[in-house]
């Protein structure tokens, strides 16, 4: 049977159809491949025709992938960030966020504020006045200056987005939920820290002038949830600072004066976190009321709600390492009753002095005496708190570390003495590394302490083998520690100090960094890429 003749190229229809599958060809034929086709399309050889048609339309690998992008360090890093733990992802697309172009600085942003919502530690703790560093309360204060805790990260997103984008950044404050606390008494040696909530709305409020009208009532609708959201002393005072920031009209300057003086008669009393503010508070409090009043507000209510919670707070249960300081040192004041020296109180002290004063006589703002702020006679428990480098291991370690460094002027000078430091330095070297928690040492306390005598002895080192193998076994020591410290944060304390170095510039900071690259530790390698991409030449 005769084969049906297929029709040419110069056929109008088969034109038709062979235009359309053309079409989805990828490059150019050259004139003799068309006059190929017509040959082996004319029905002579019909298989031969279908597979150069199936030839002819895969196209090449050089004409379907095309030219790969410069490589971007950047998009390294961030996909690193997001298998890291939520608090480590969030804060490096922070920092990638900062150098950023605006459109990449958005999407970074967006995606930090969805990570820090995962985060479960909800607050950074913030130490007491008067402790010494070298304790566990003072480790958890420097651990919190990283601000890597849900609410930090979450607010820190939130104000980067203002600069670029307000409408967003204020959607992301009203999304975001402040942690409530309570007053920790004389026994807690820290306070959750949420100042930085109202530090940053704030510095939204203050560029007021730049908002929208739709955008101005939702600002002022978060100020007053933030206010509403006050639950500890220290709240107080960061709220007063947030108001004086906000630049607000009369009508609501007055609403939220109300809502602030109604928050400080309804906080708990903390006499410990109360005698902390008062070196700071006076000046805030005083700026606010003086605000107020040129605006025309009757502030005689916030007045009587400021001495309130002075007295409220002056008359909880009194700390004992606190307590000496503030009191009359008279024979006749009987022990544990002796009354409060108010000029040791700078809140109370200014409260009589500046503010009193800014009200008429007969207004019904009067001072604060020390007979009712006396306070009652059971003094309460002594600070849980933890001082490092007094016994053990630690502290004899200390004490060689120290000793081994008098000697090194001397050193200098003597050729023996010279070999017999560098024998003493090698062993103890050897030692710190072999070192175990002692018998009821918590491992962040073994952690923190260790760590501080490895760095005292890097630091002393003259560069050479004996700081380079106390830089690498510090390195494996904080690597190996990642899953025994929680909350992360004072894991993350230490091994950041690891990875900056003490410079830059600094052979040994470059050494941390090398070999933080190298850890299988997702986290450690990803900041350590991080700090090297921003500070090489872009």
């Amino acid at each position: 049977m005769a084969v049906p003749e297929r029709p040419r190229f110069n056929d109008p229809v088969a034109d038709a159809n062979q235009a359309k599958l053309l079409a989805g060809f990828h490059g150019n034929f050259l004139p003799r491949s068309i006059q190929l086709m017509e040959v082996v399309m004319d029905g002579k050889w019909p298989l031969a025709g279908a597979i150069l048609l199936l030839l002819f339309a895969v196209p090449s690998q050089s004409q379907q992938v095309p030219a790969k992008p410069p490589h971007d360090p950047m998009e390294d890093i961030a996909g690193m960030a997001y298998g890291m733990p939520p608090e480590f992802g969030a804060d490096v697309l922070l920092r990638l966020a900062e150098l950023a172009p605006a459109r990449k600085r958005r999407e970074l942003l967006d995606s930090a504020f969805l990570l820090a919502g995962r985060v479960r530690q909800p607050l950074a703790p913030w130490k007491y006045i008067g402790r010494n560093g070298d304790t566990r309360a003072g480790y958890q204060e420097y651990a919190s200056d990283l601000h890597i805790d849900r609410l930090s990260l979450s607010v820190r997103a939130a104000a980067a987005m203002a600069a670029i984008d307000k409408s967003r950044a204020i959607e992301m404050f009203l999304e975001i939920q402040k942690p409530q606390s309570n007053a920790g008494g004389c026994k807690a040696p820290l306070v959750p820290n949420a100042s930085i909530y109202y530090d940053e709305l704030g510095k939204l409020a203050a560029a007021r002038g730049t908002l929208t009208k739709p955008q101005s009532e939702d600002l002022d609708l978060l100020l007053d949830r933030a206010i509403a959201s006050i639950s500890v002393t220290p709240d107080v005072l960061a709220a007063a600072r947030m108001l004086i920031a906000s630049n607000s009209g009369r009508d609501r300057m007055q609403a939220f004066l109300g809502g602030l003086a109604g928050a400080m008669l309804r906080v708990d009393g903390d006499f410990r976190s109360f005698v902390t503010l008062t070196s700071q508070g006076i000046d805030v409090f005083y700026t606010l009321l003086q605000r107020a009043q040129r605006n025309g507000i009757d502030t005689r209510p916030f007045a009587h709600a400021l001495r309130q919670y002075i007295v409220t707070n002056l008359k909880s249960p009194p700390c004992p390492d606190l307590l000496a300081r503030l009191q009359n040192t008279g024979r006749g004041s009987a022990p544990g009753r002796r009354q409060l020296d108010l000029d040791k109180i700078p809140l109370a002290a200014g409260f009589n002095g500046s503010v009193v004063s800014a009200f008429p006589s007969g207004s019904g703002v009067s001072a604060i005496t020390s007979e009712e702020i006396r306070p009652p006679e059971q003094v309460s428990e002594m600070i849980d708190d933890i001082v490092y480098f007094t016994a053990g291991t630690a502290r004899s370690l200390k004490g060689r570390i120290r000793e081994v460094f008098r000697s090194q002027s001397s050193a200098k000078r003597n050729a023996l003495s010279k070999m017999q430091l560098e024998d003493a330095v090698r062993d103890i070297i050897e030692d710190l590394r072999s070192w175990k928690p002692d018998s009821g040492e918590s491992y962040p306390d073994y952690y923190n302490q260790k760590v501080v005598l490895y760095f005292s002895l890097i630091d002393a080192l003259p560069a050479g083998s004996s700081r380079d193998r106390a830089t690498q076994y510090l390195g494996e020591f904080i690597d190996g520690s990642y899953d025994r410290i929680v909350p992360k944060s004072e894991w993350f304390h230490f091994a950041h100090r690891f990875l900056v170095g003490q410079a830059r510039e600094s052979s040994q900071g470059e050494a941390f960094r090398i070999l933080a690259a190298r850890s299988q530790n997702n986290v450690l390698a990803g900041y350590a890429q991080l700090w090297r991409w921003r500070h090489s030449p872009q």
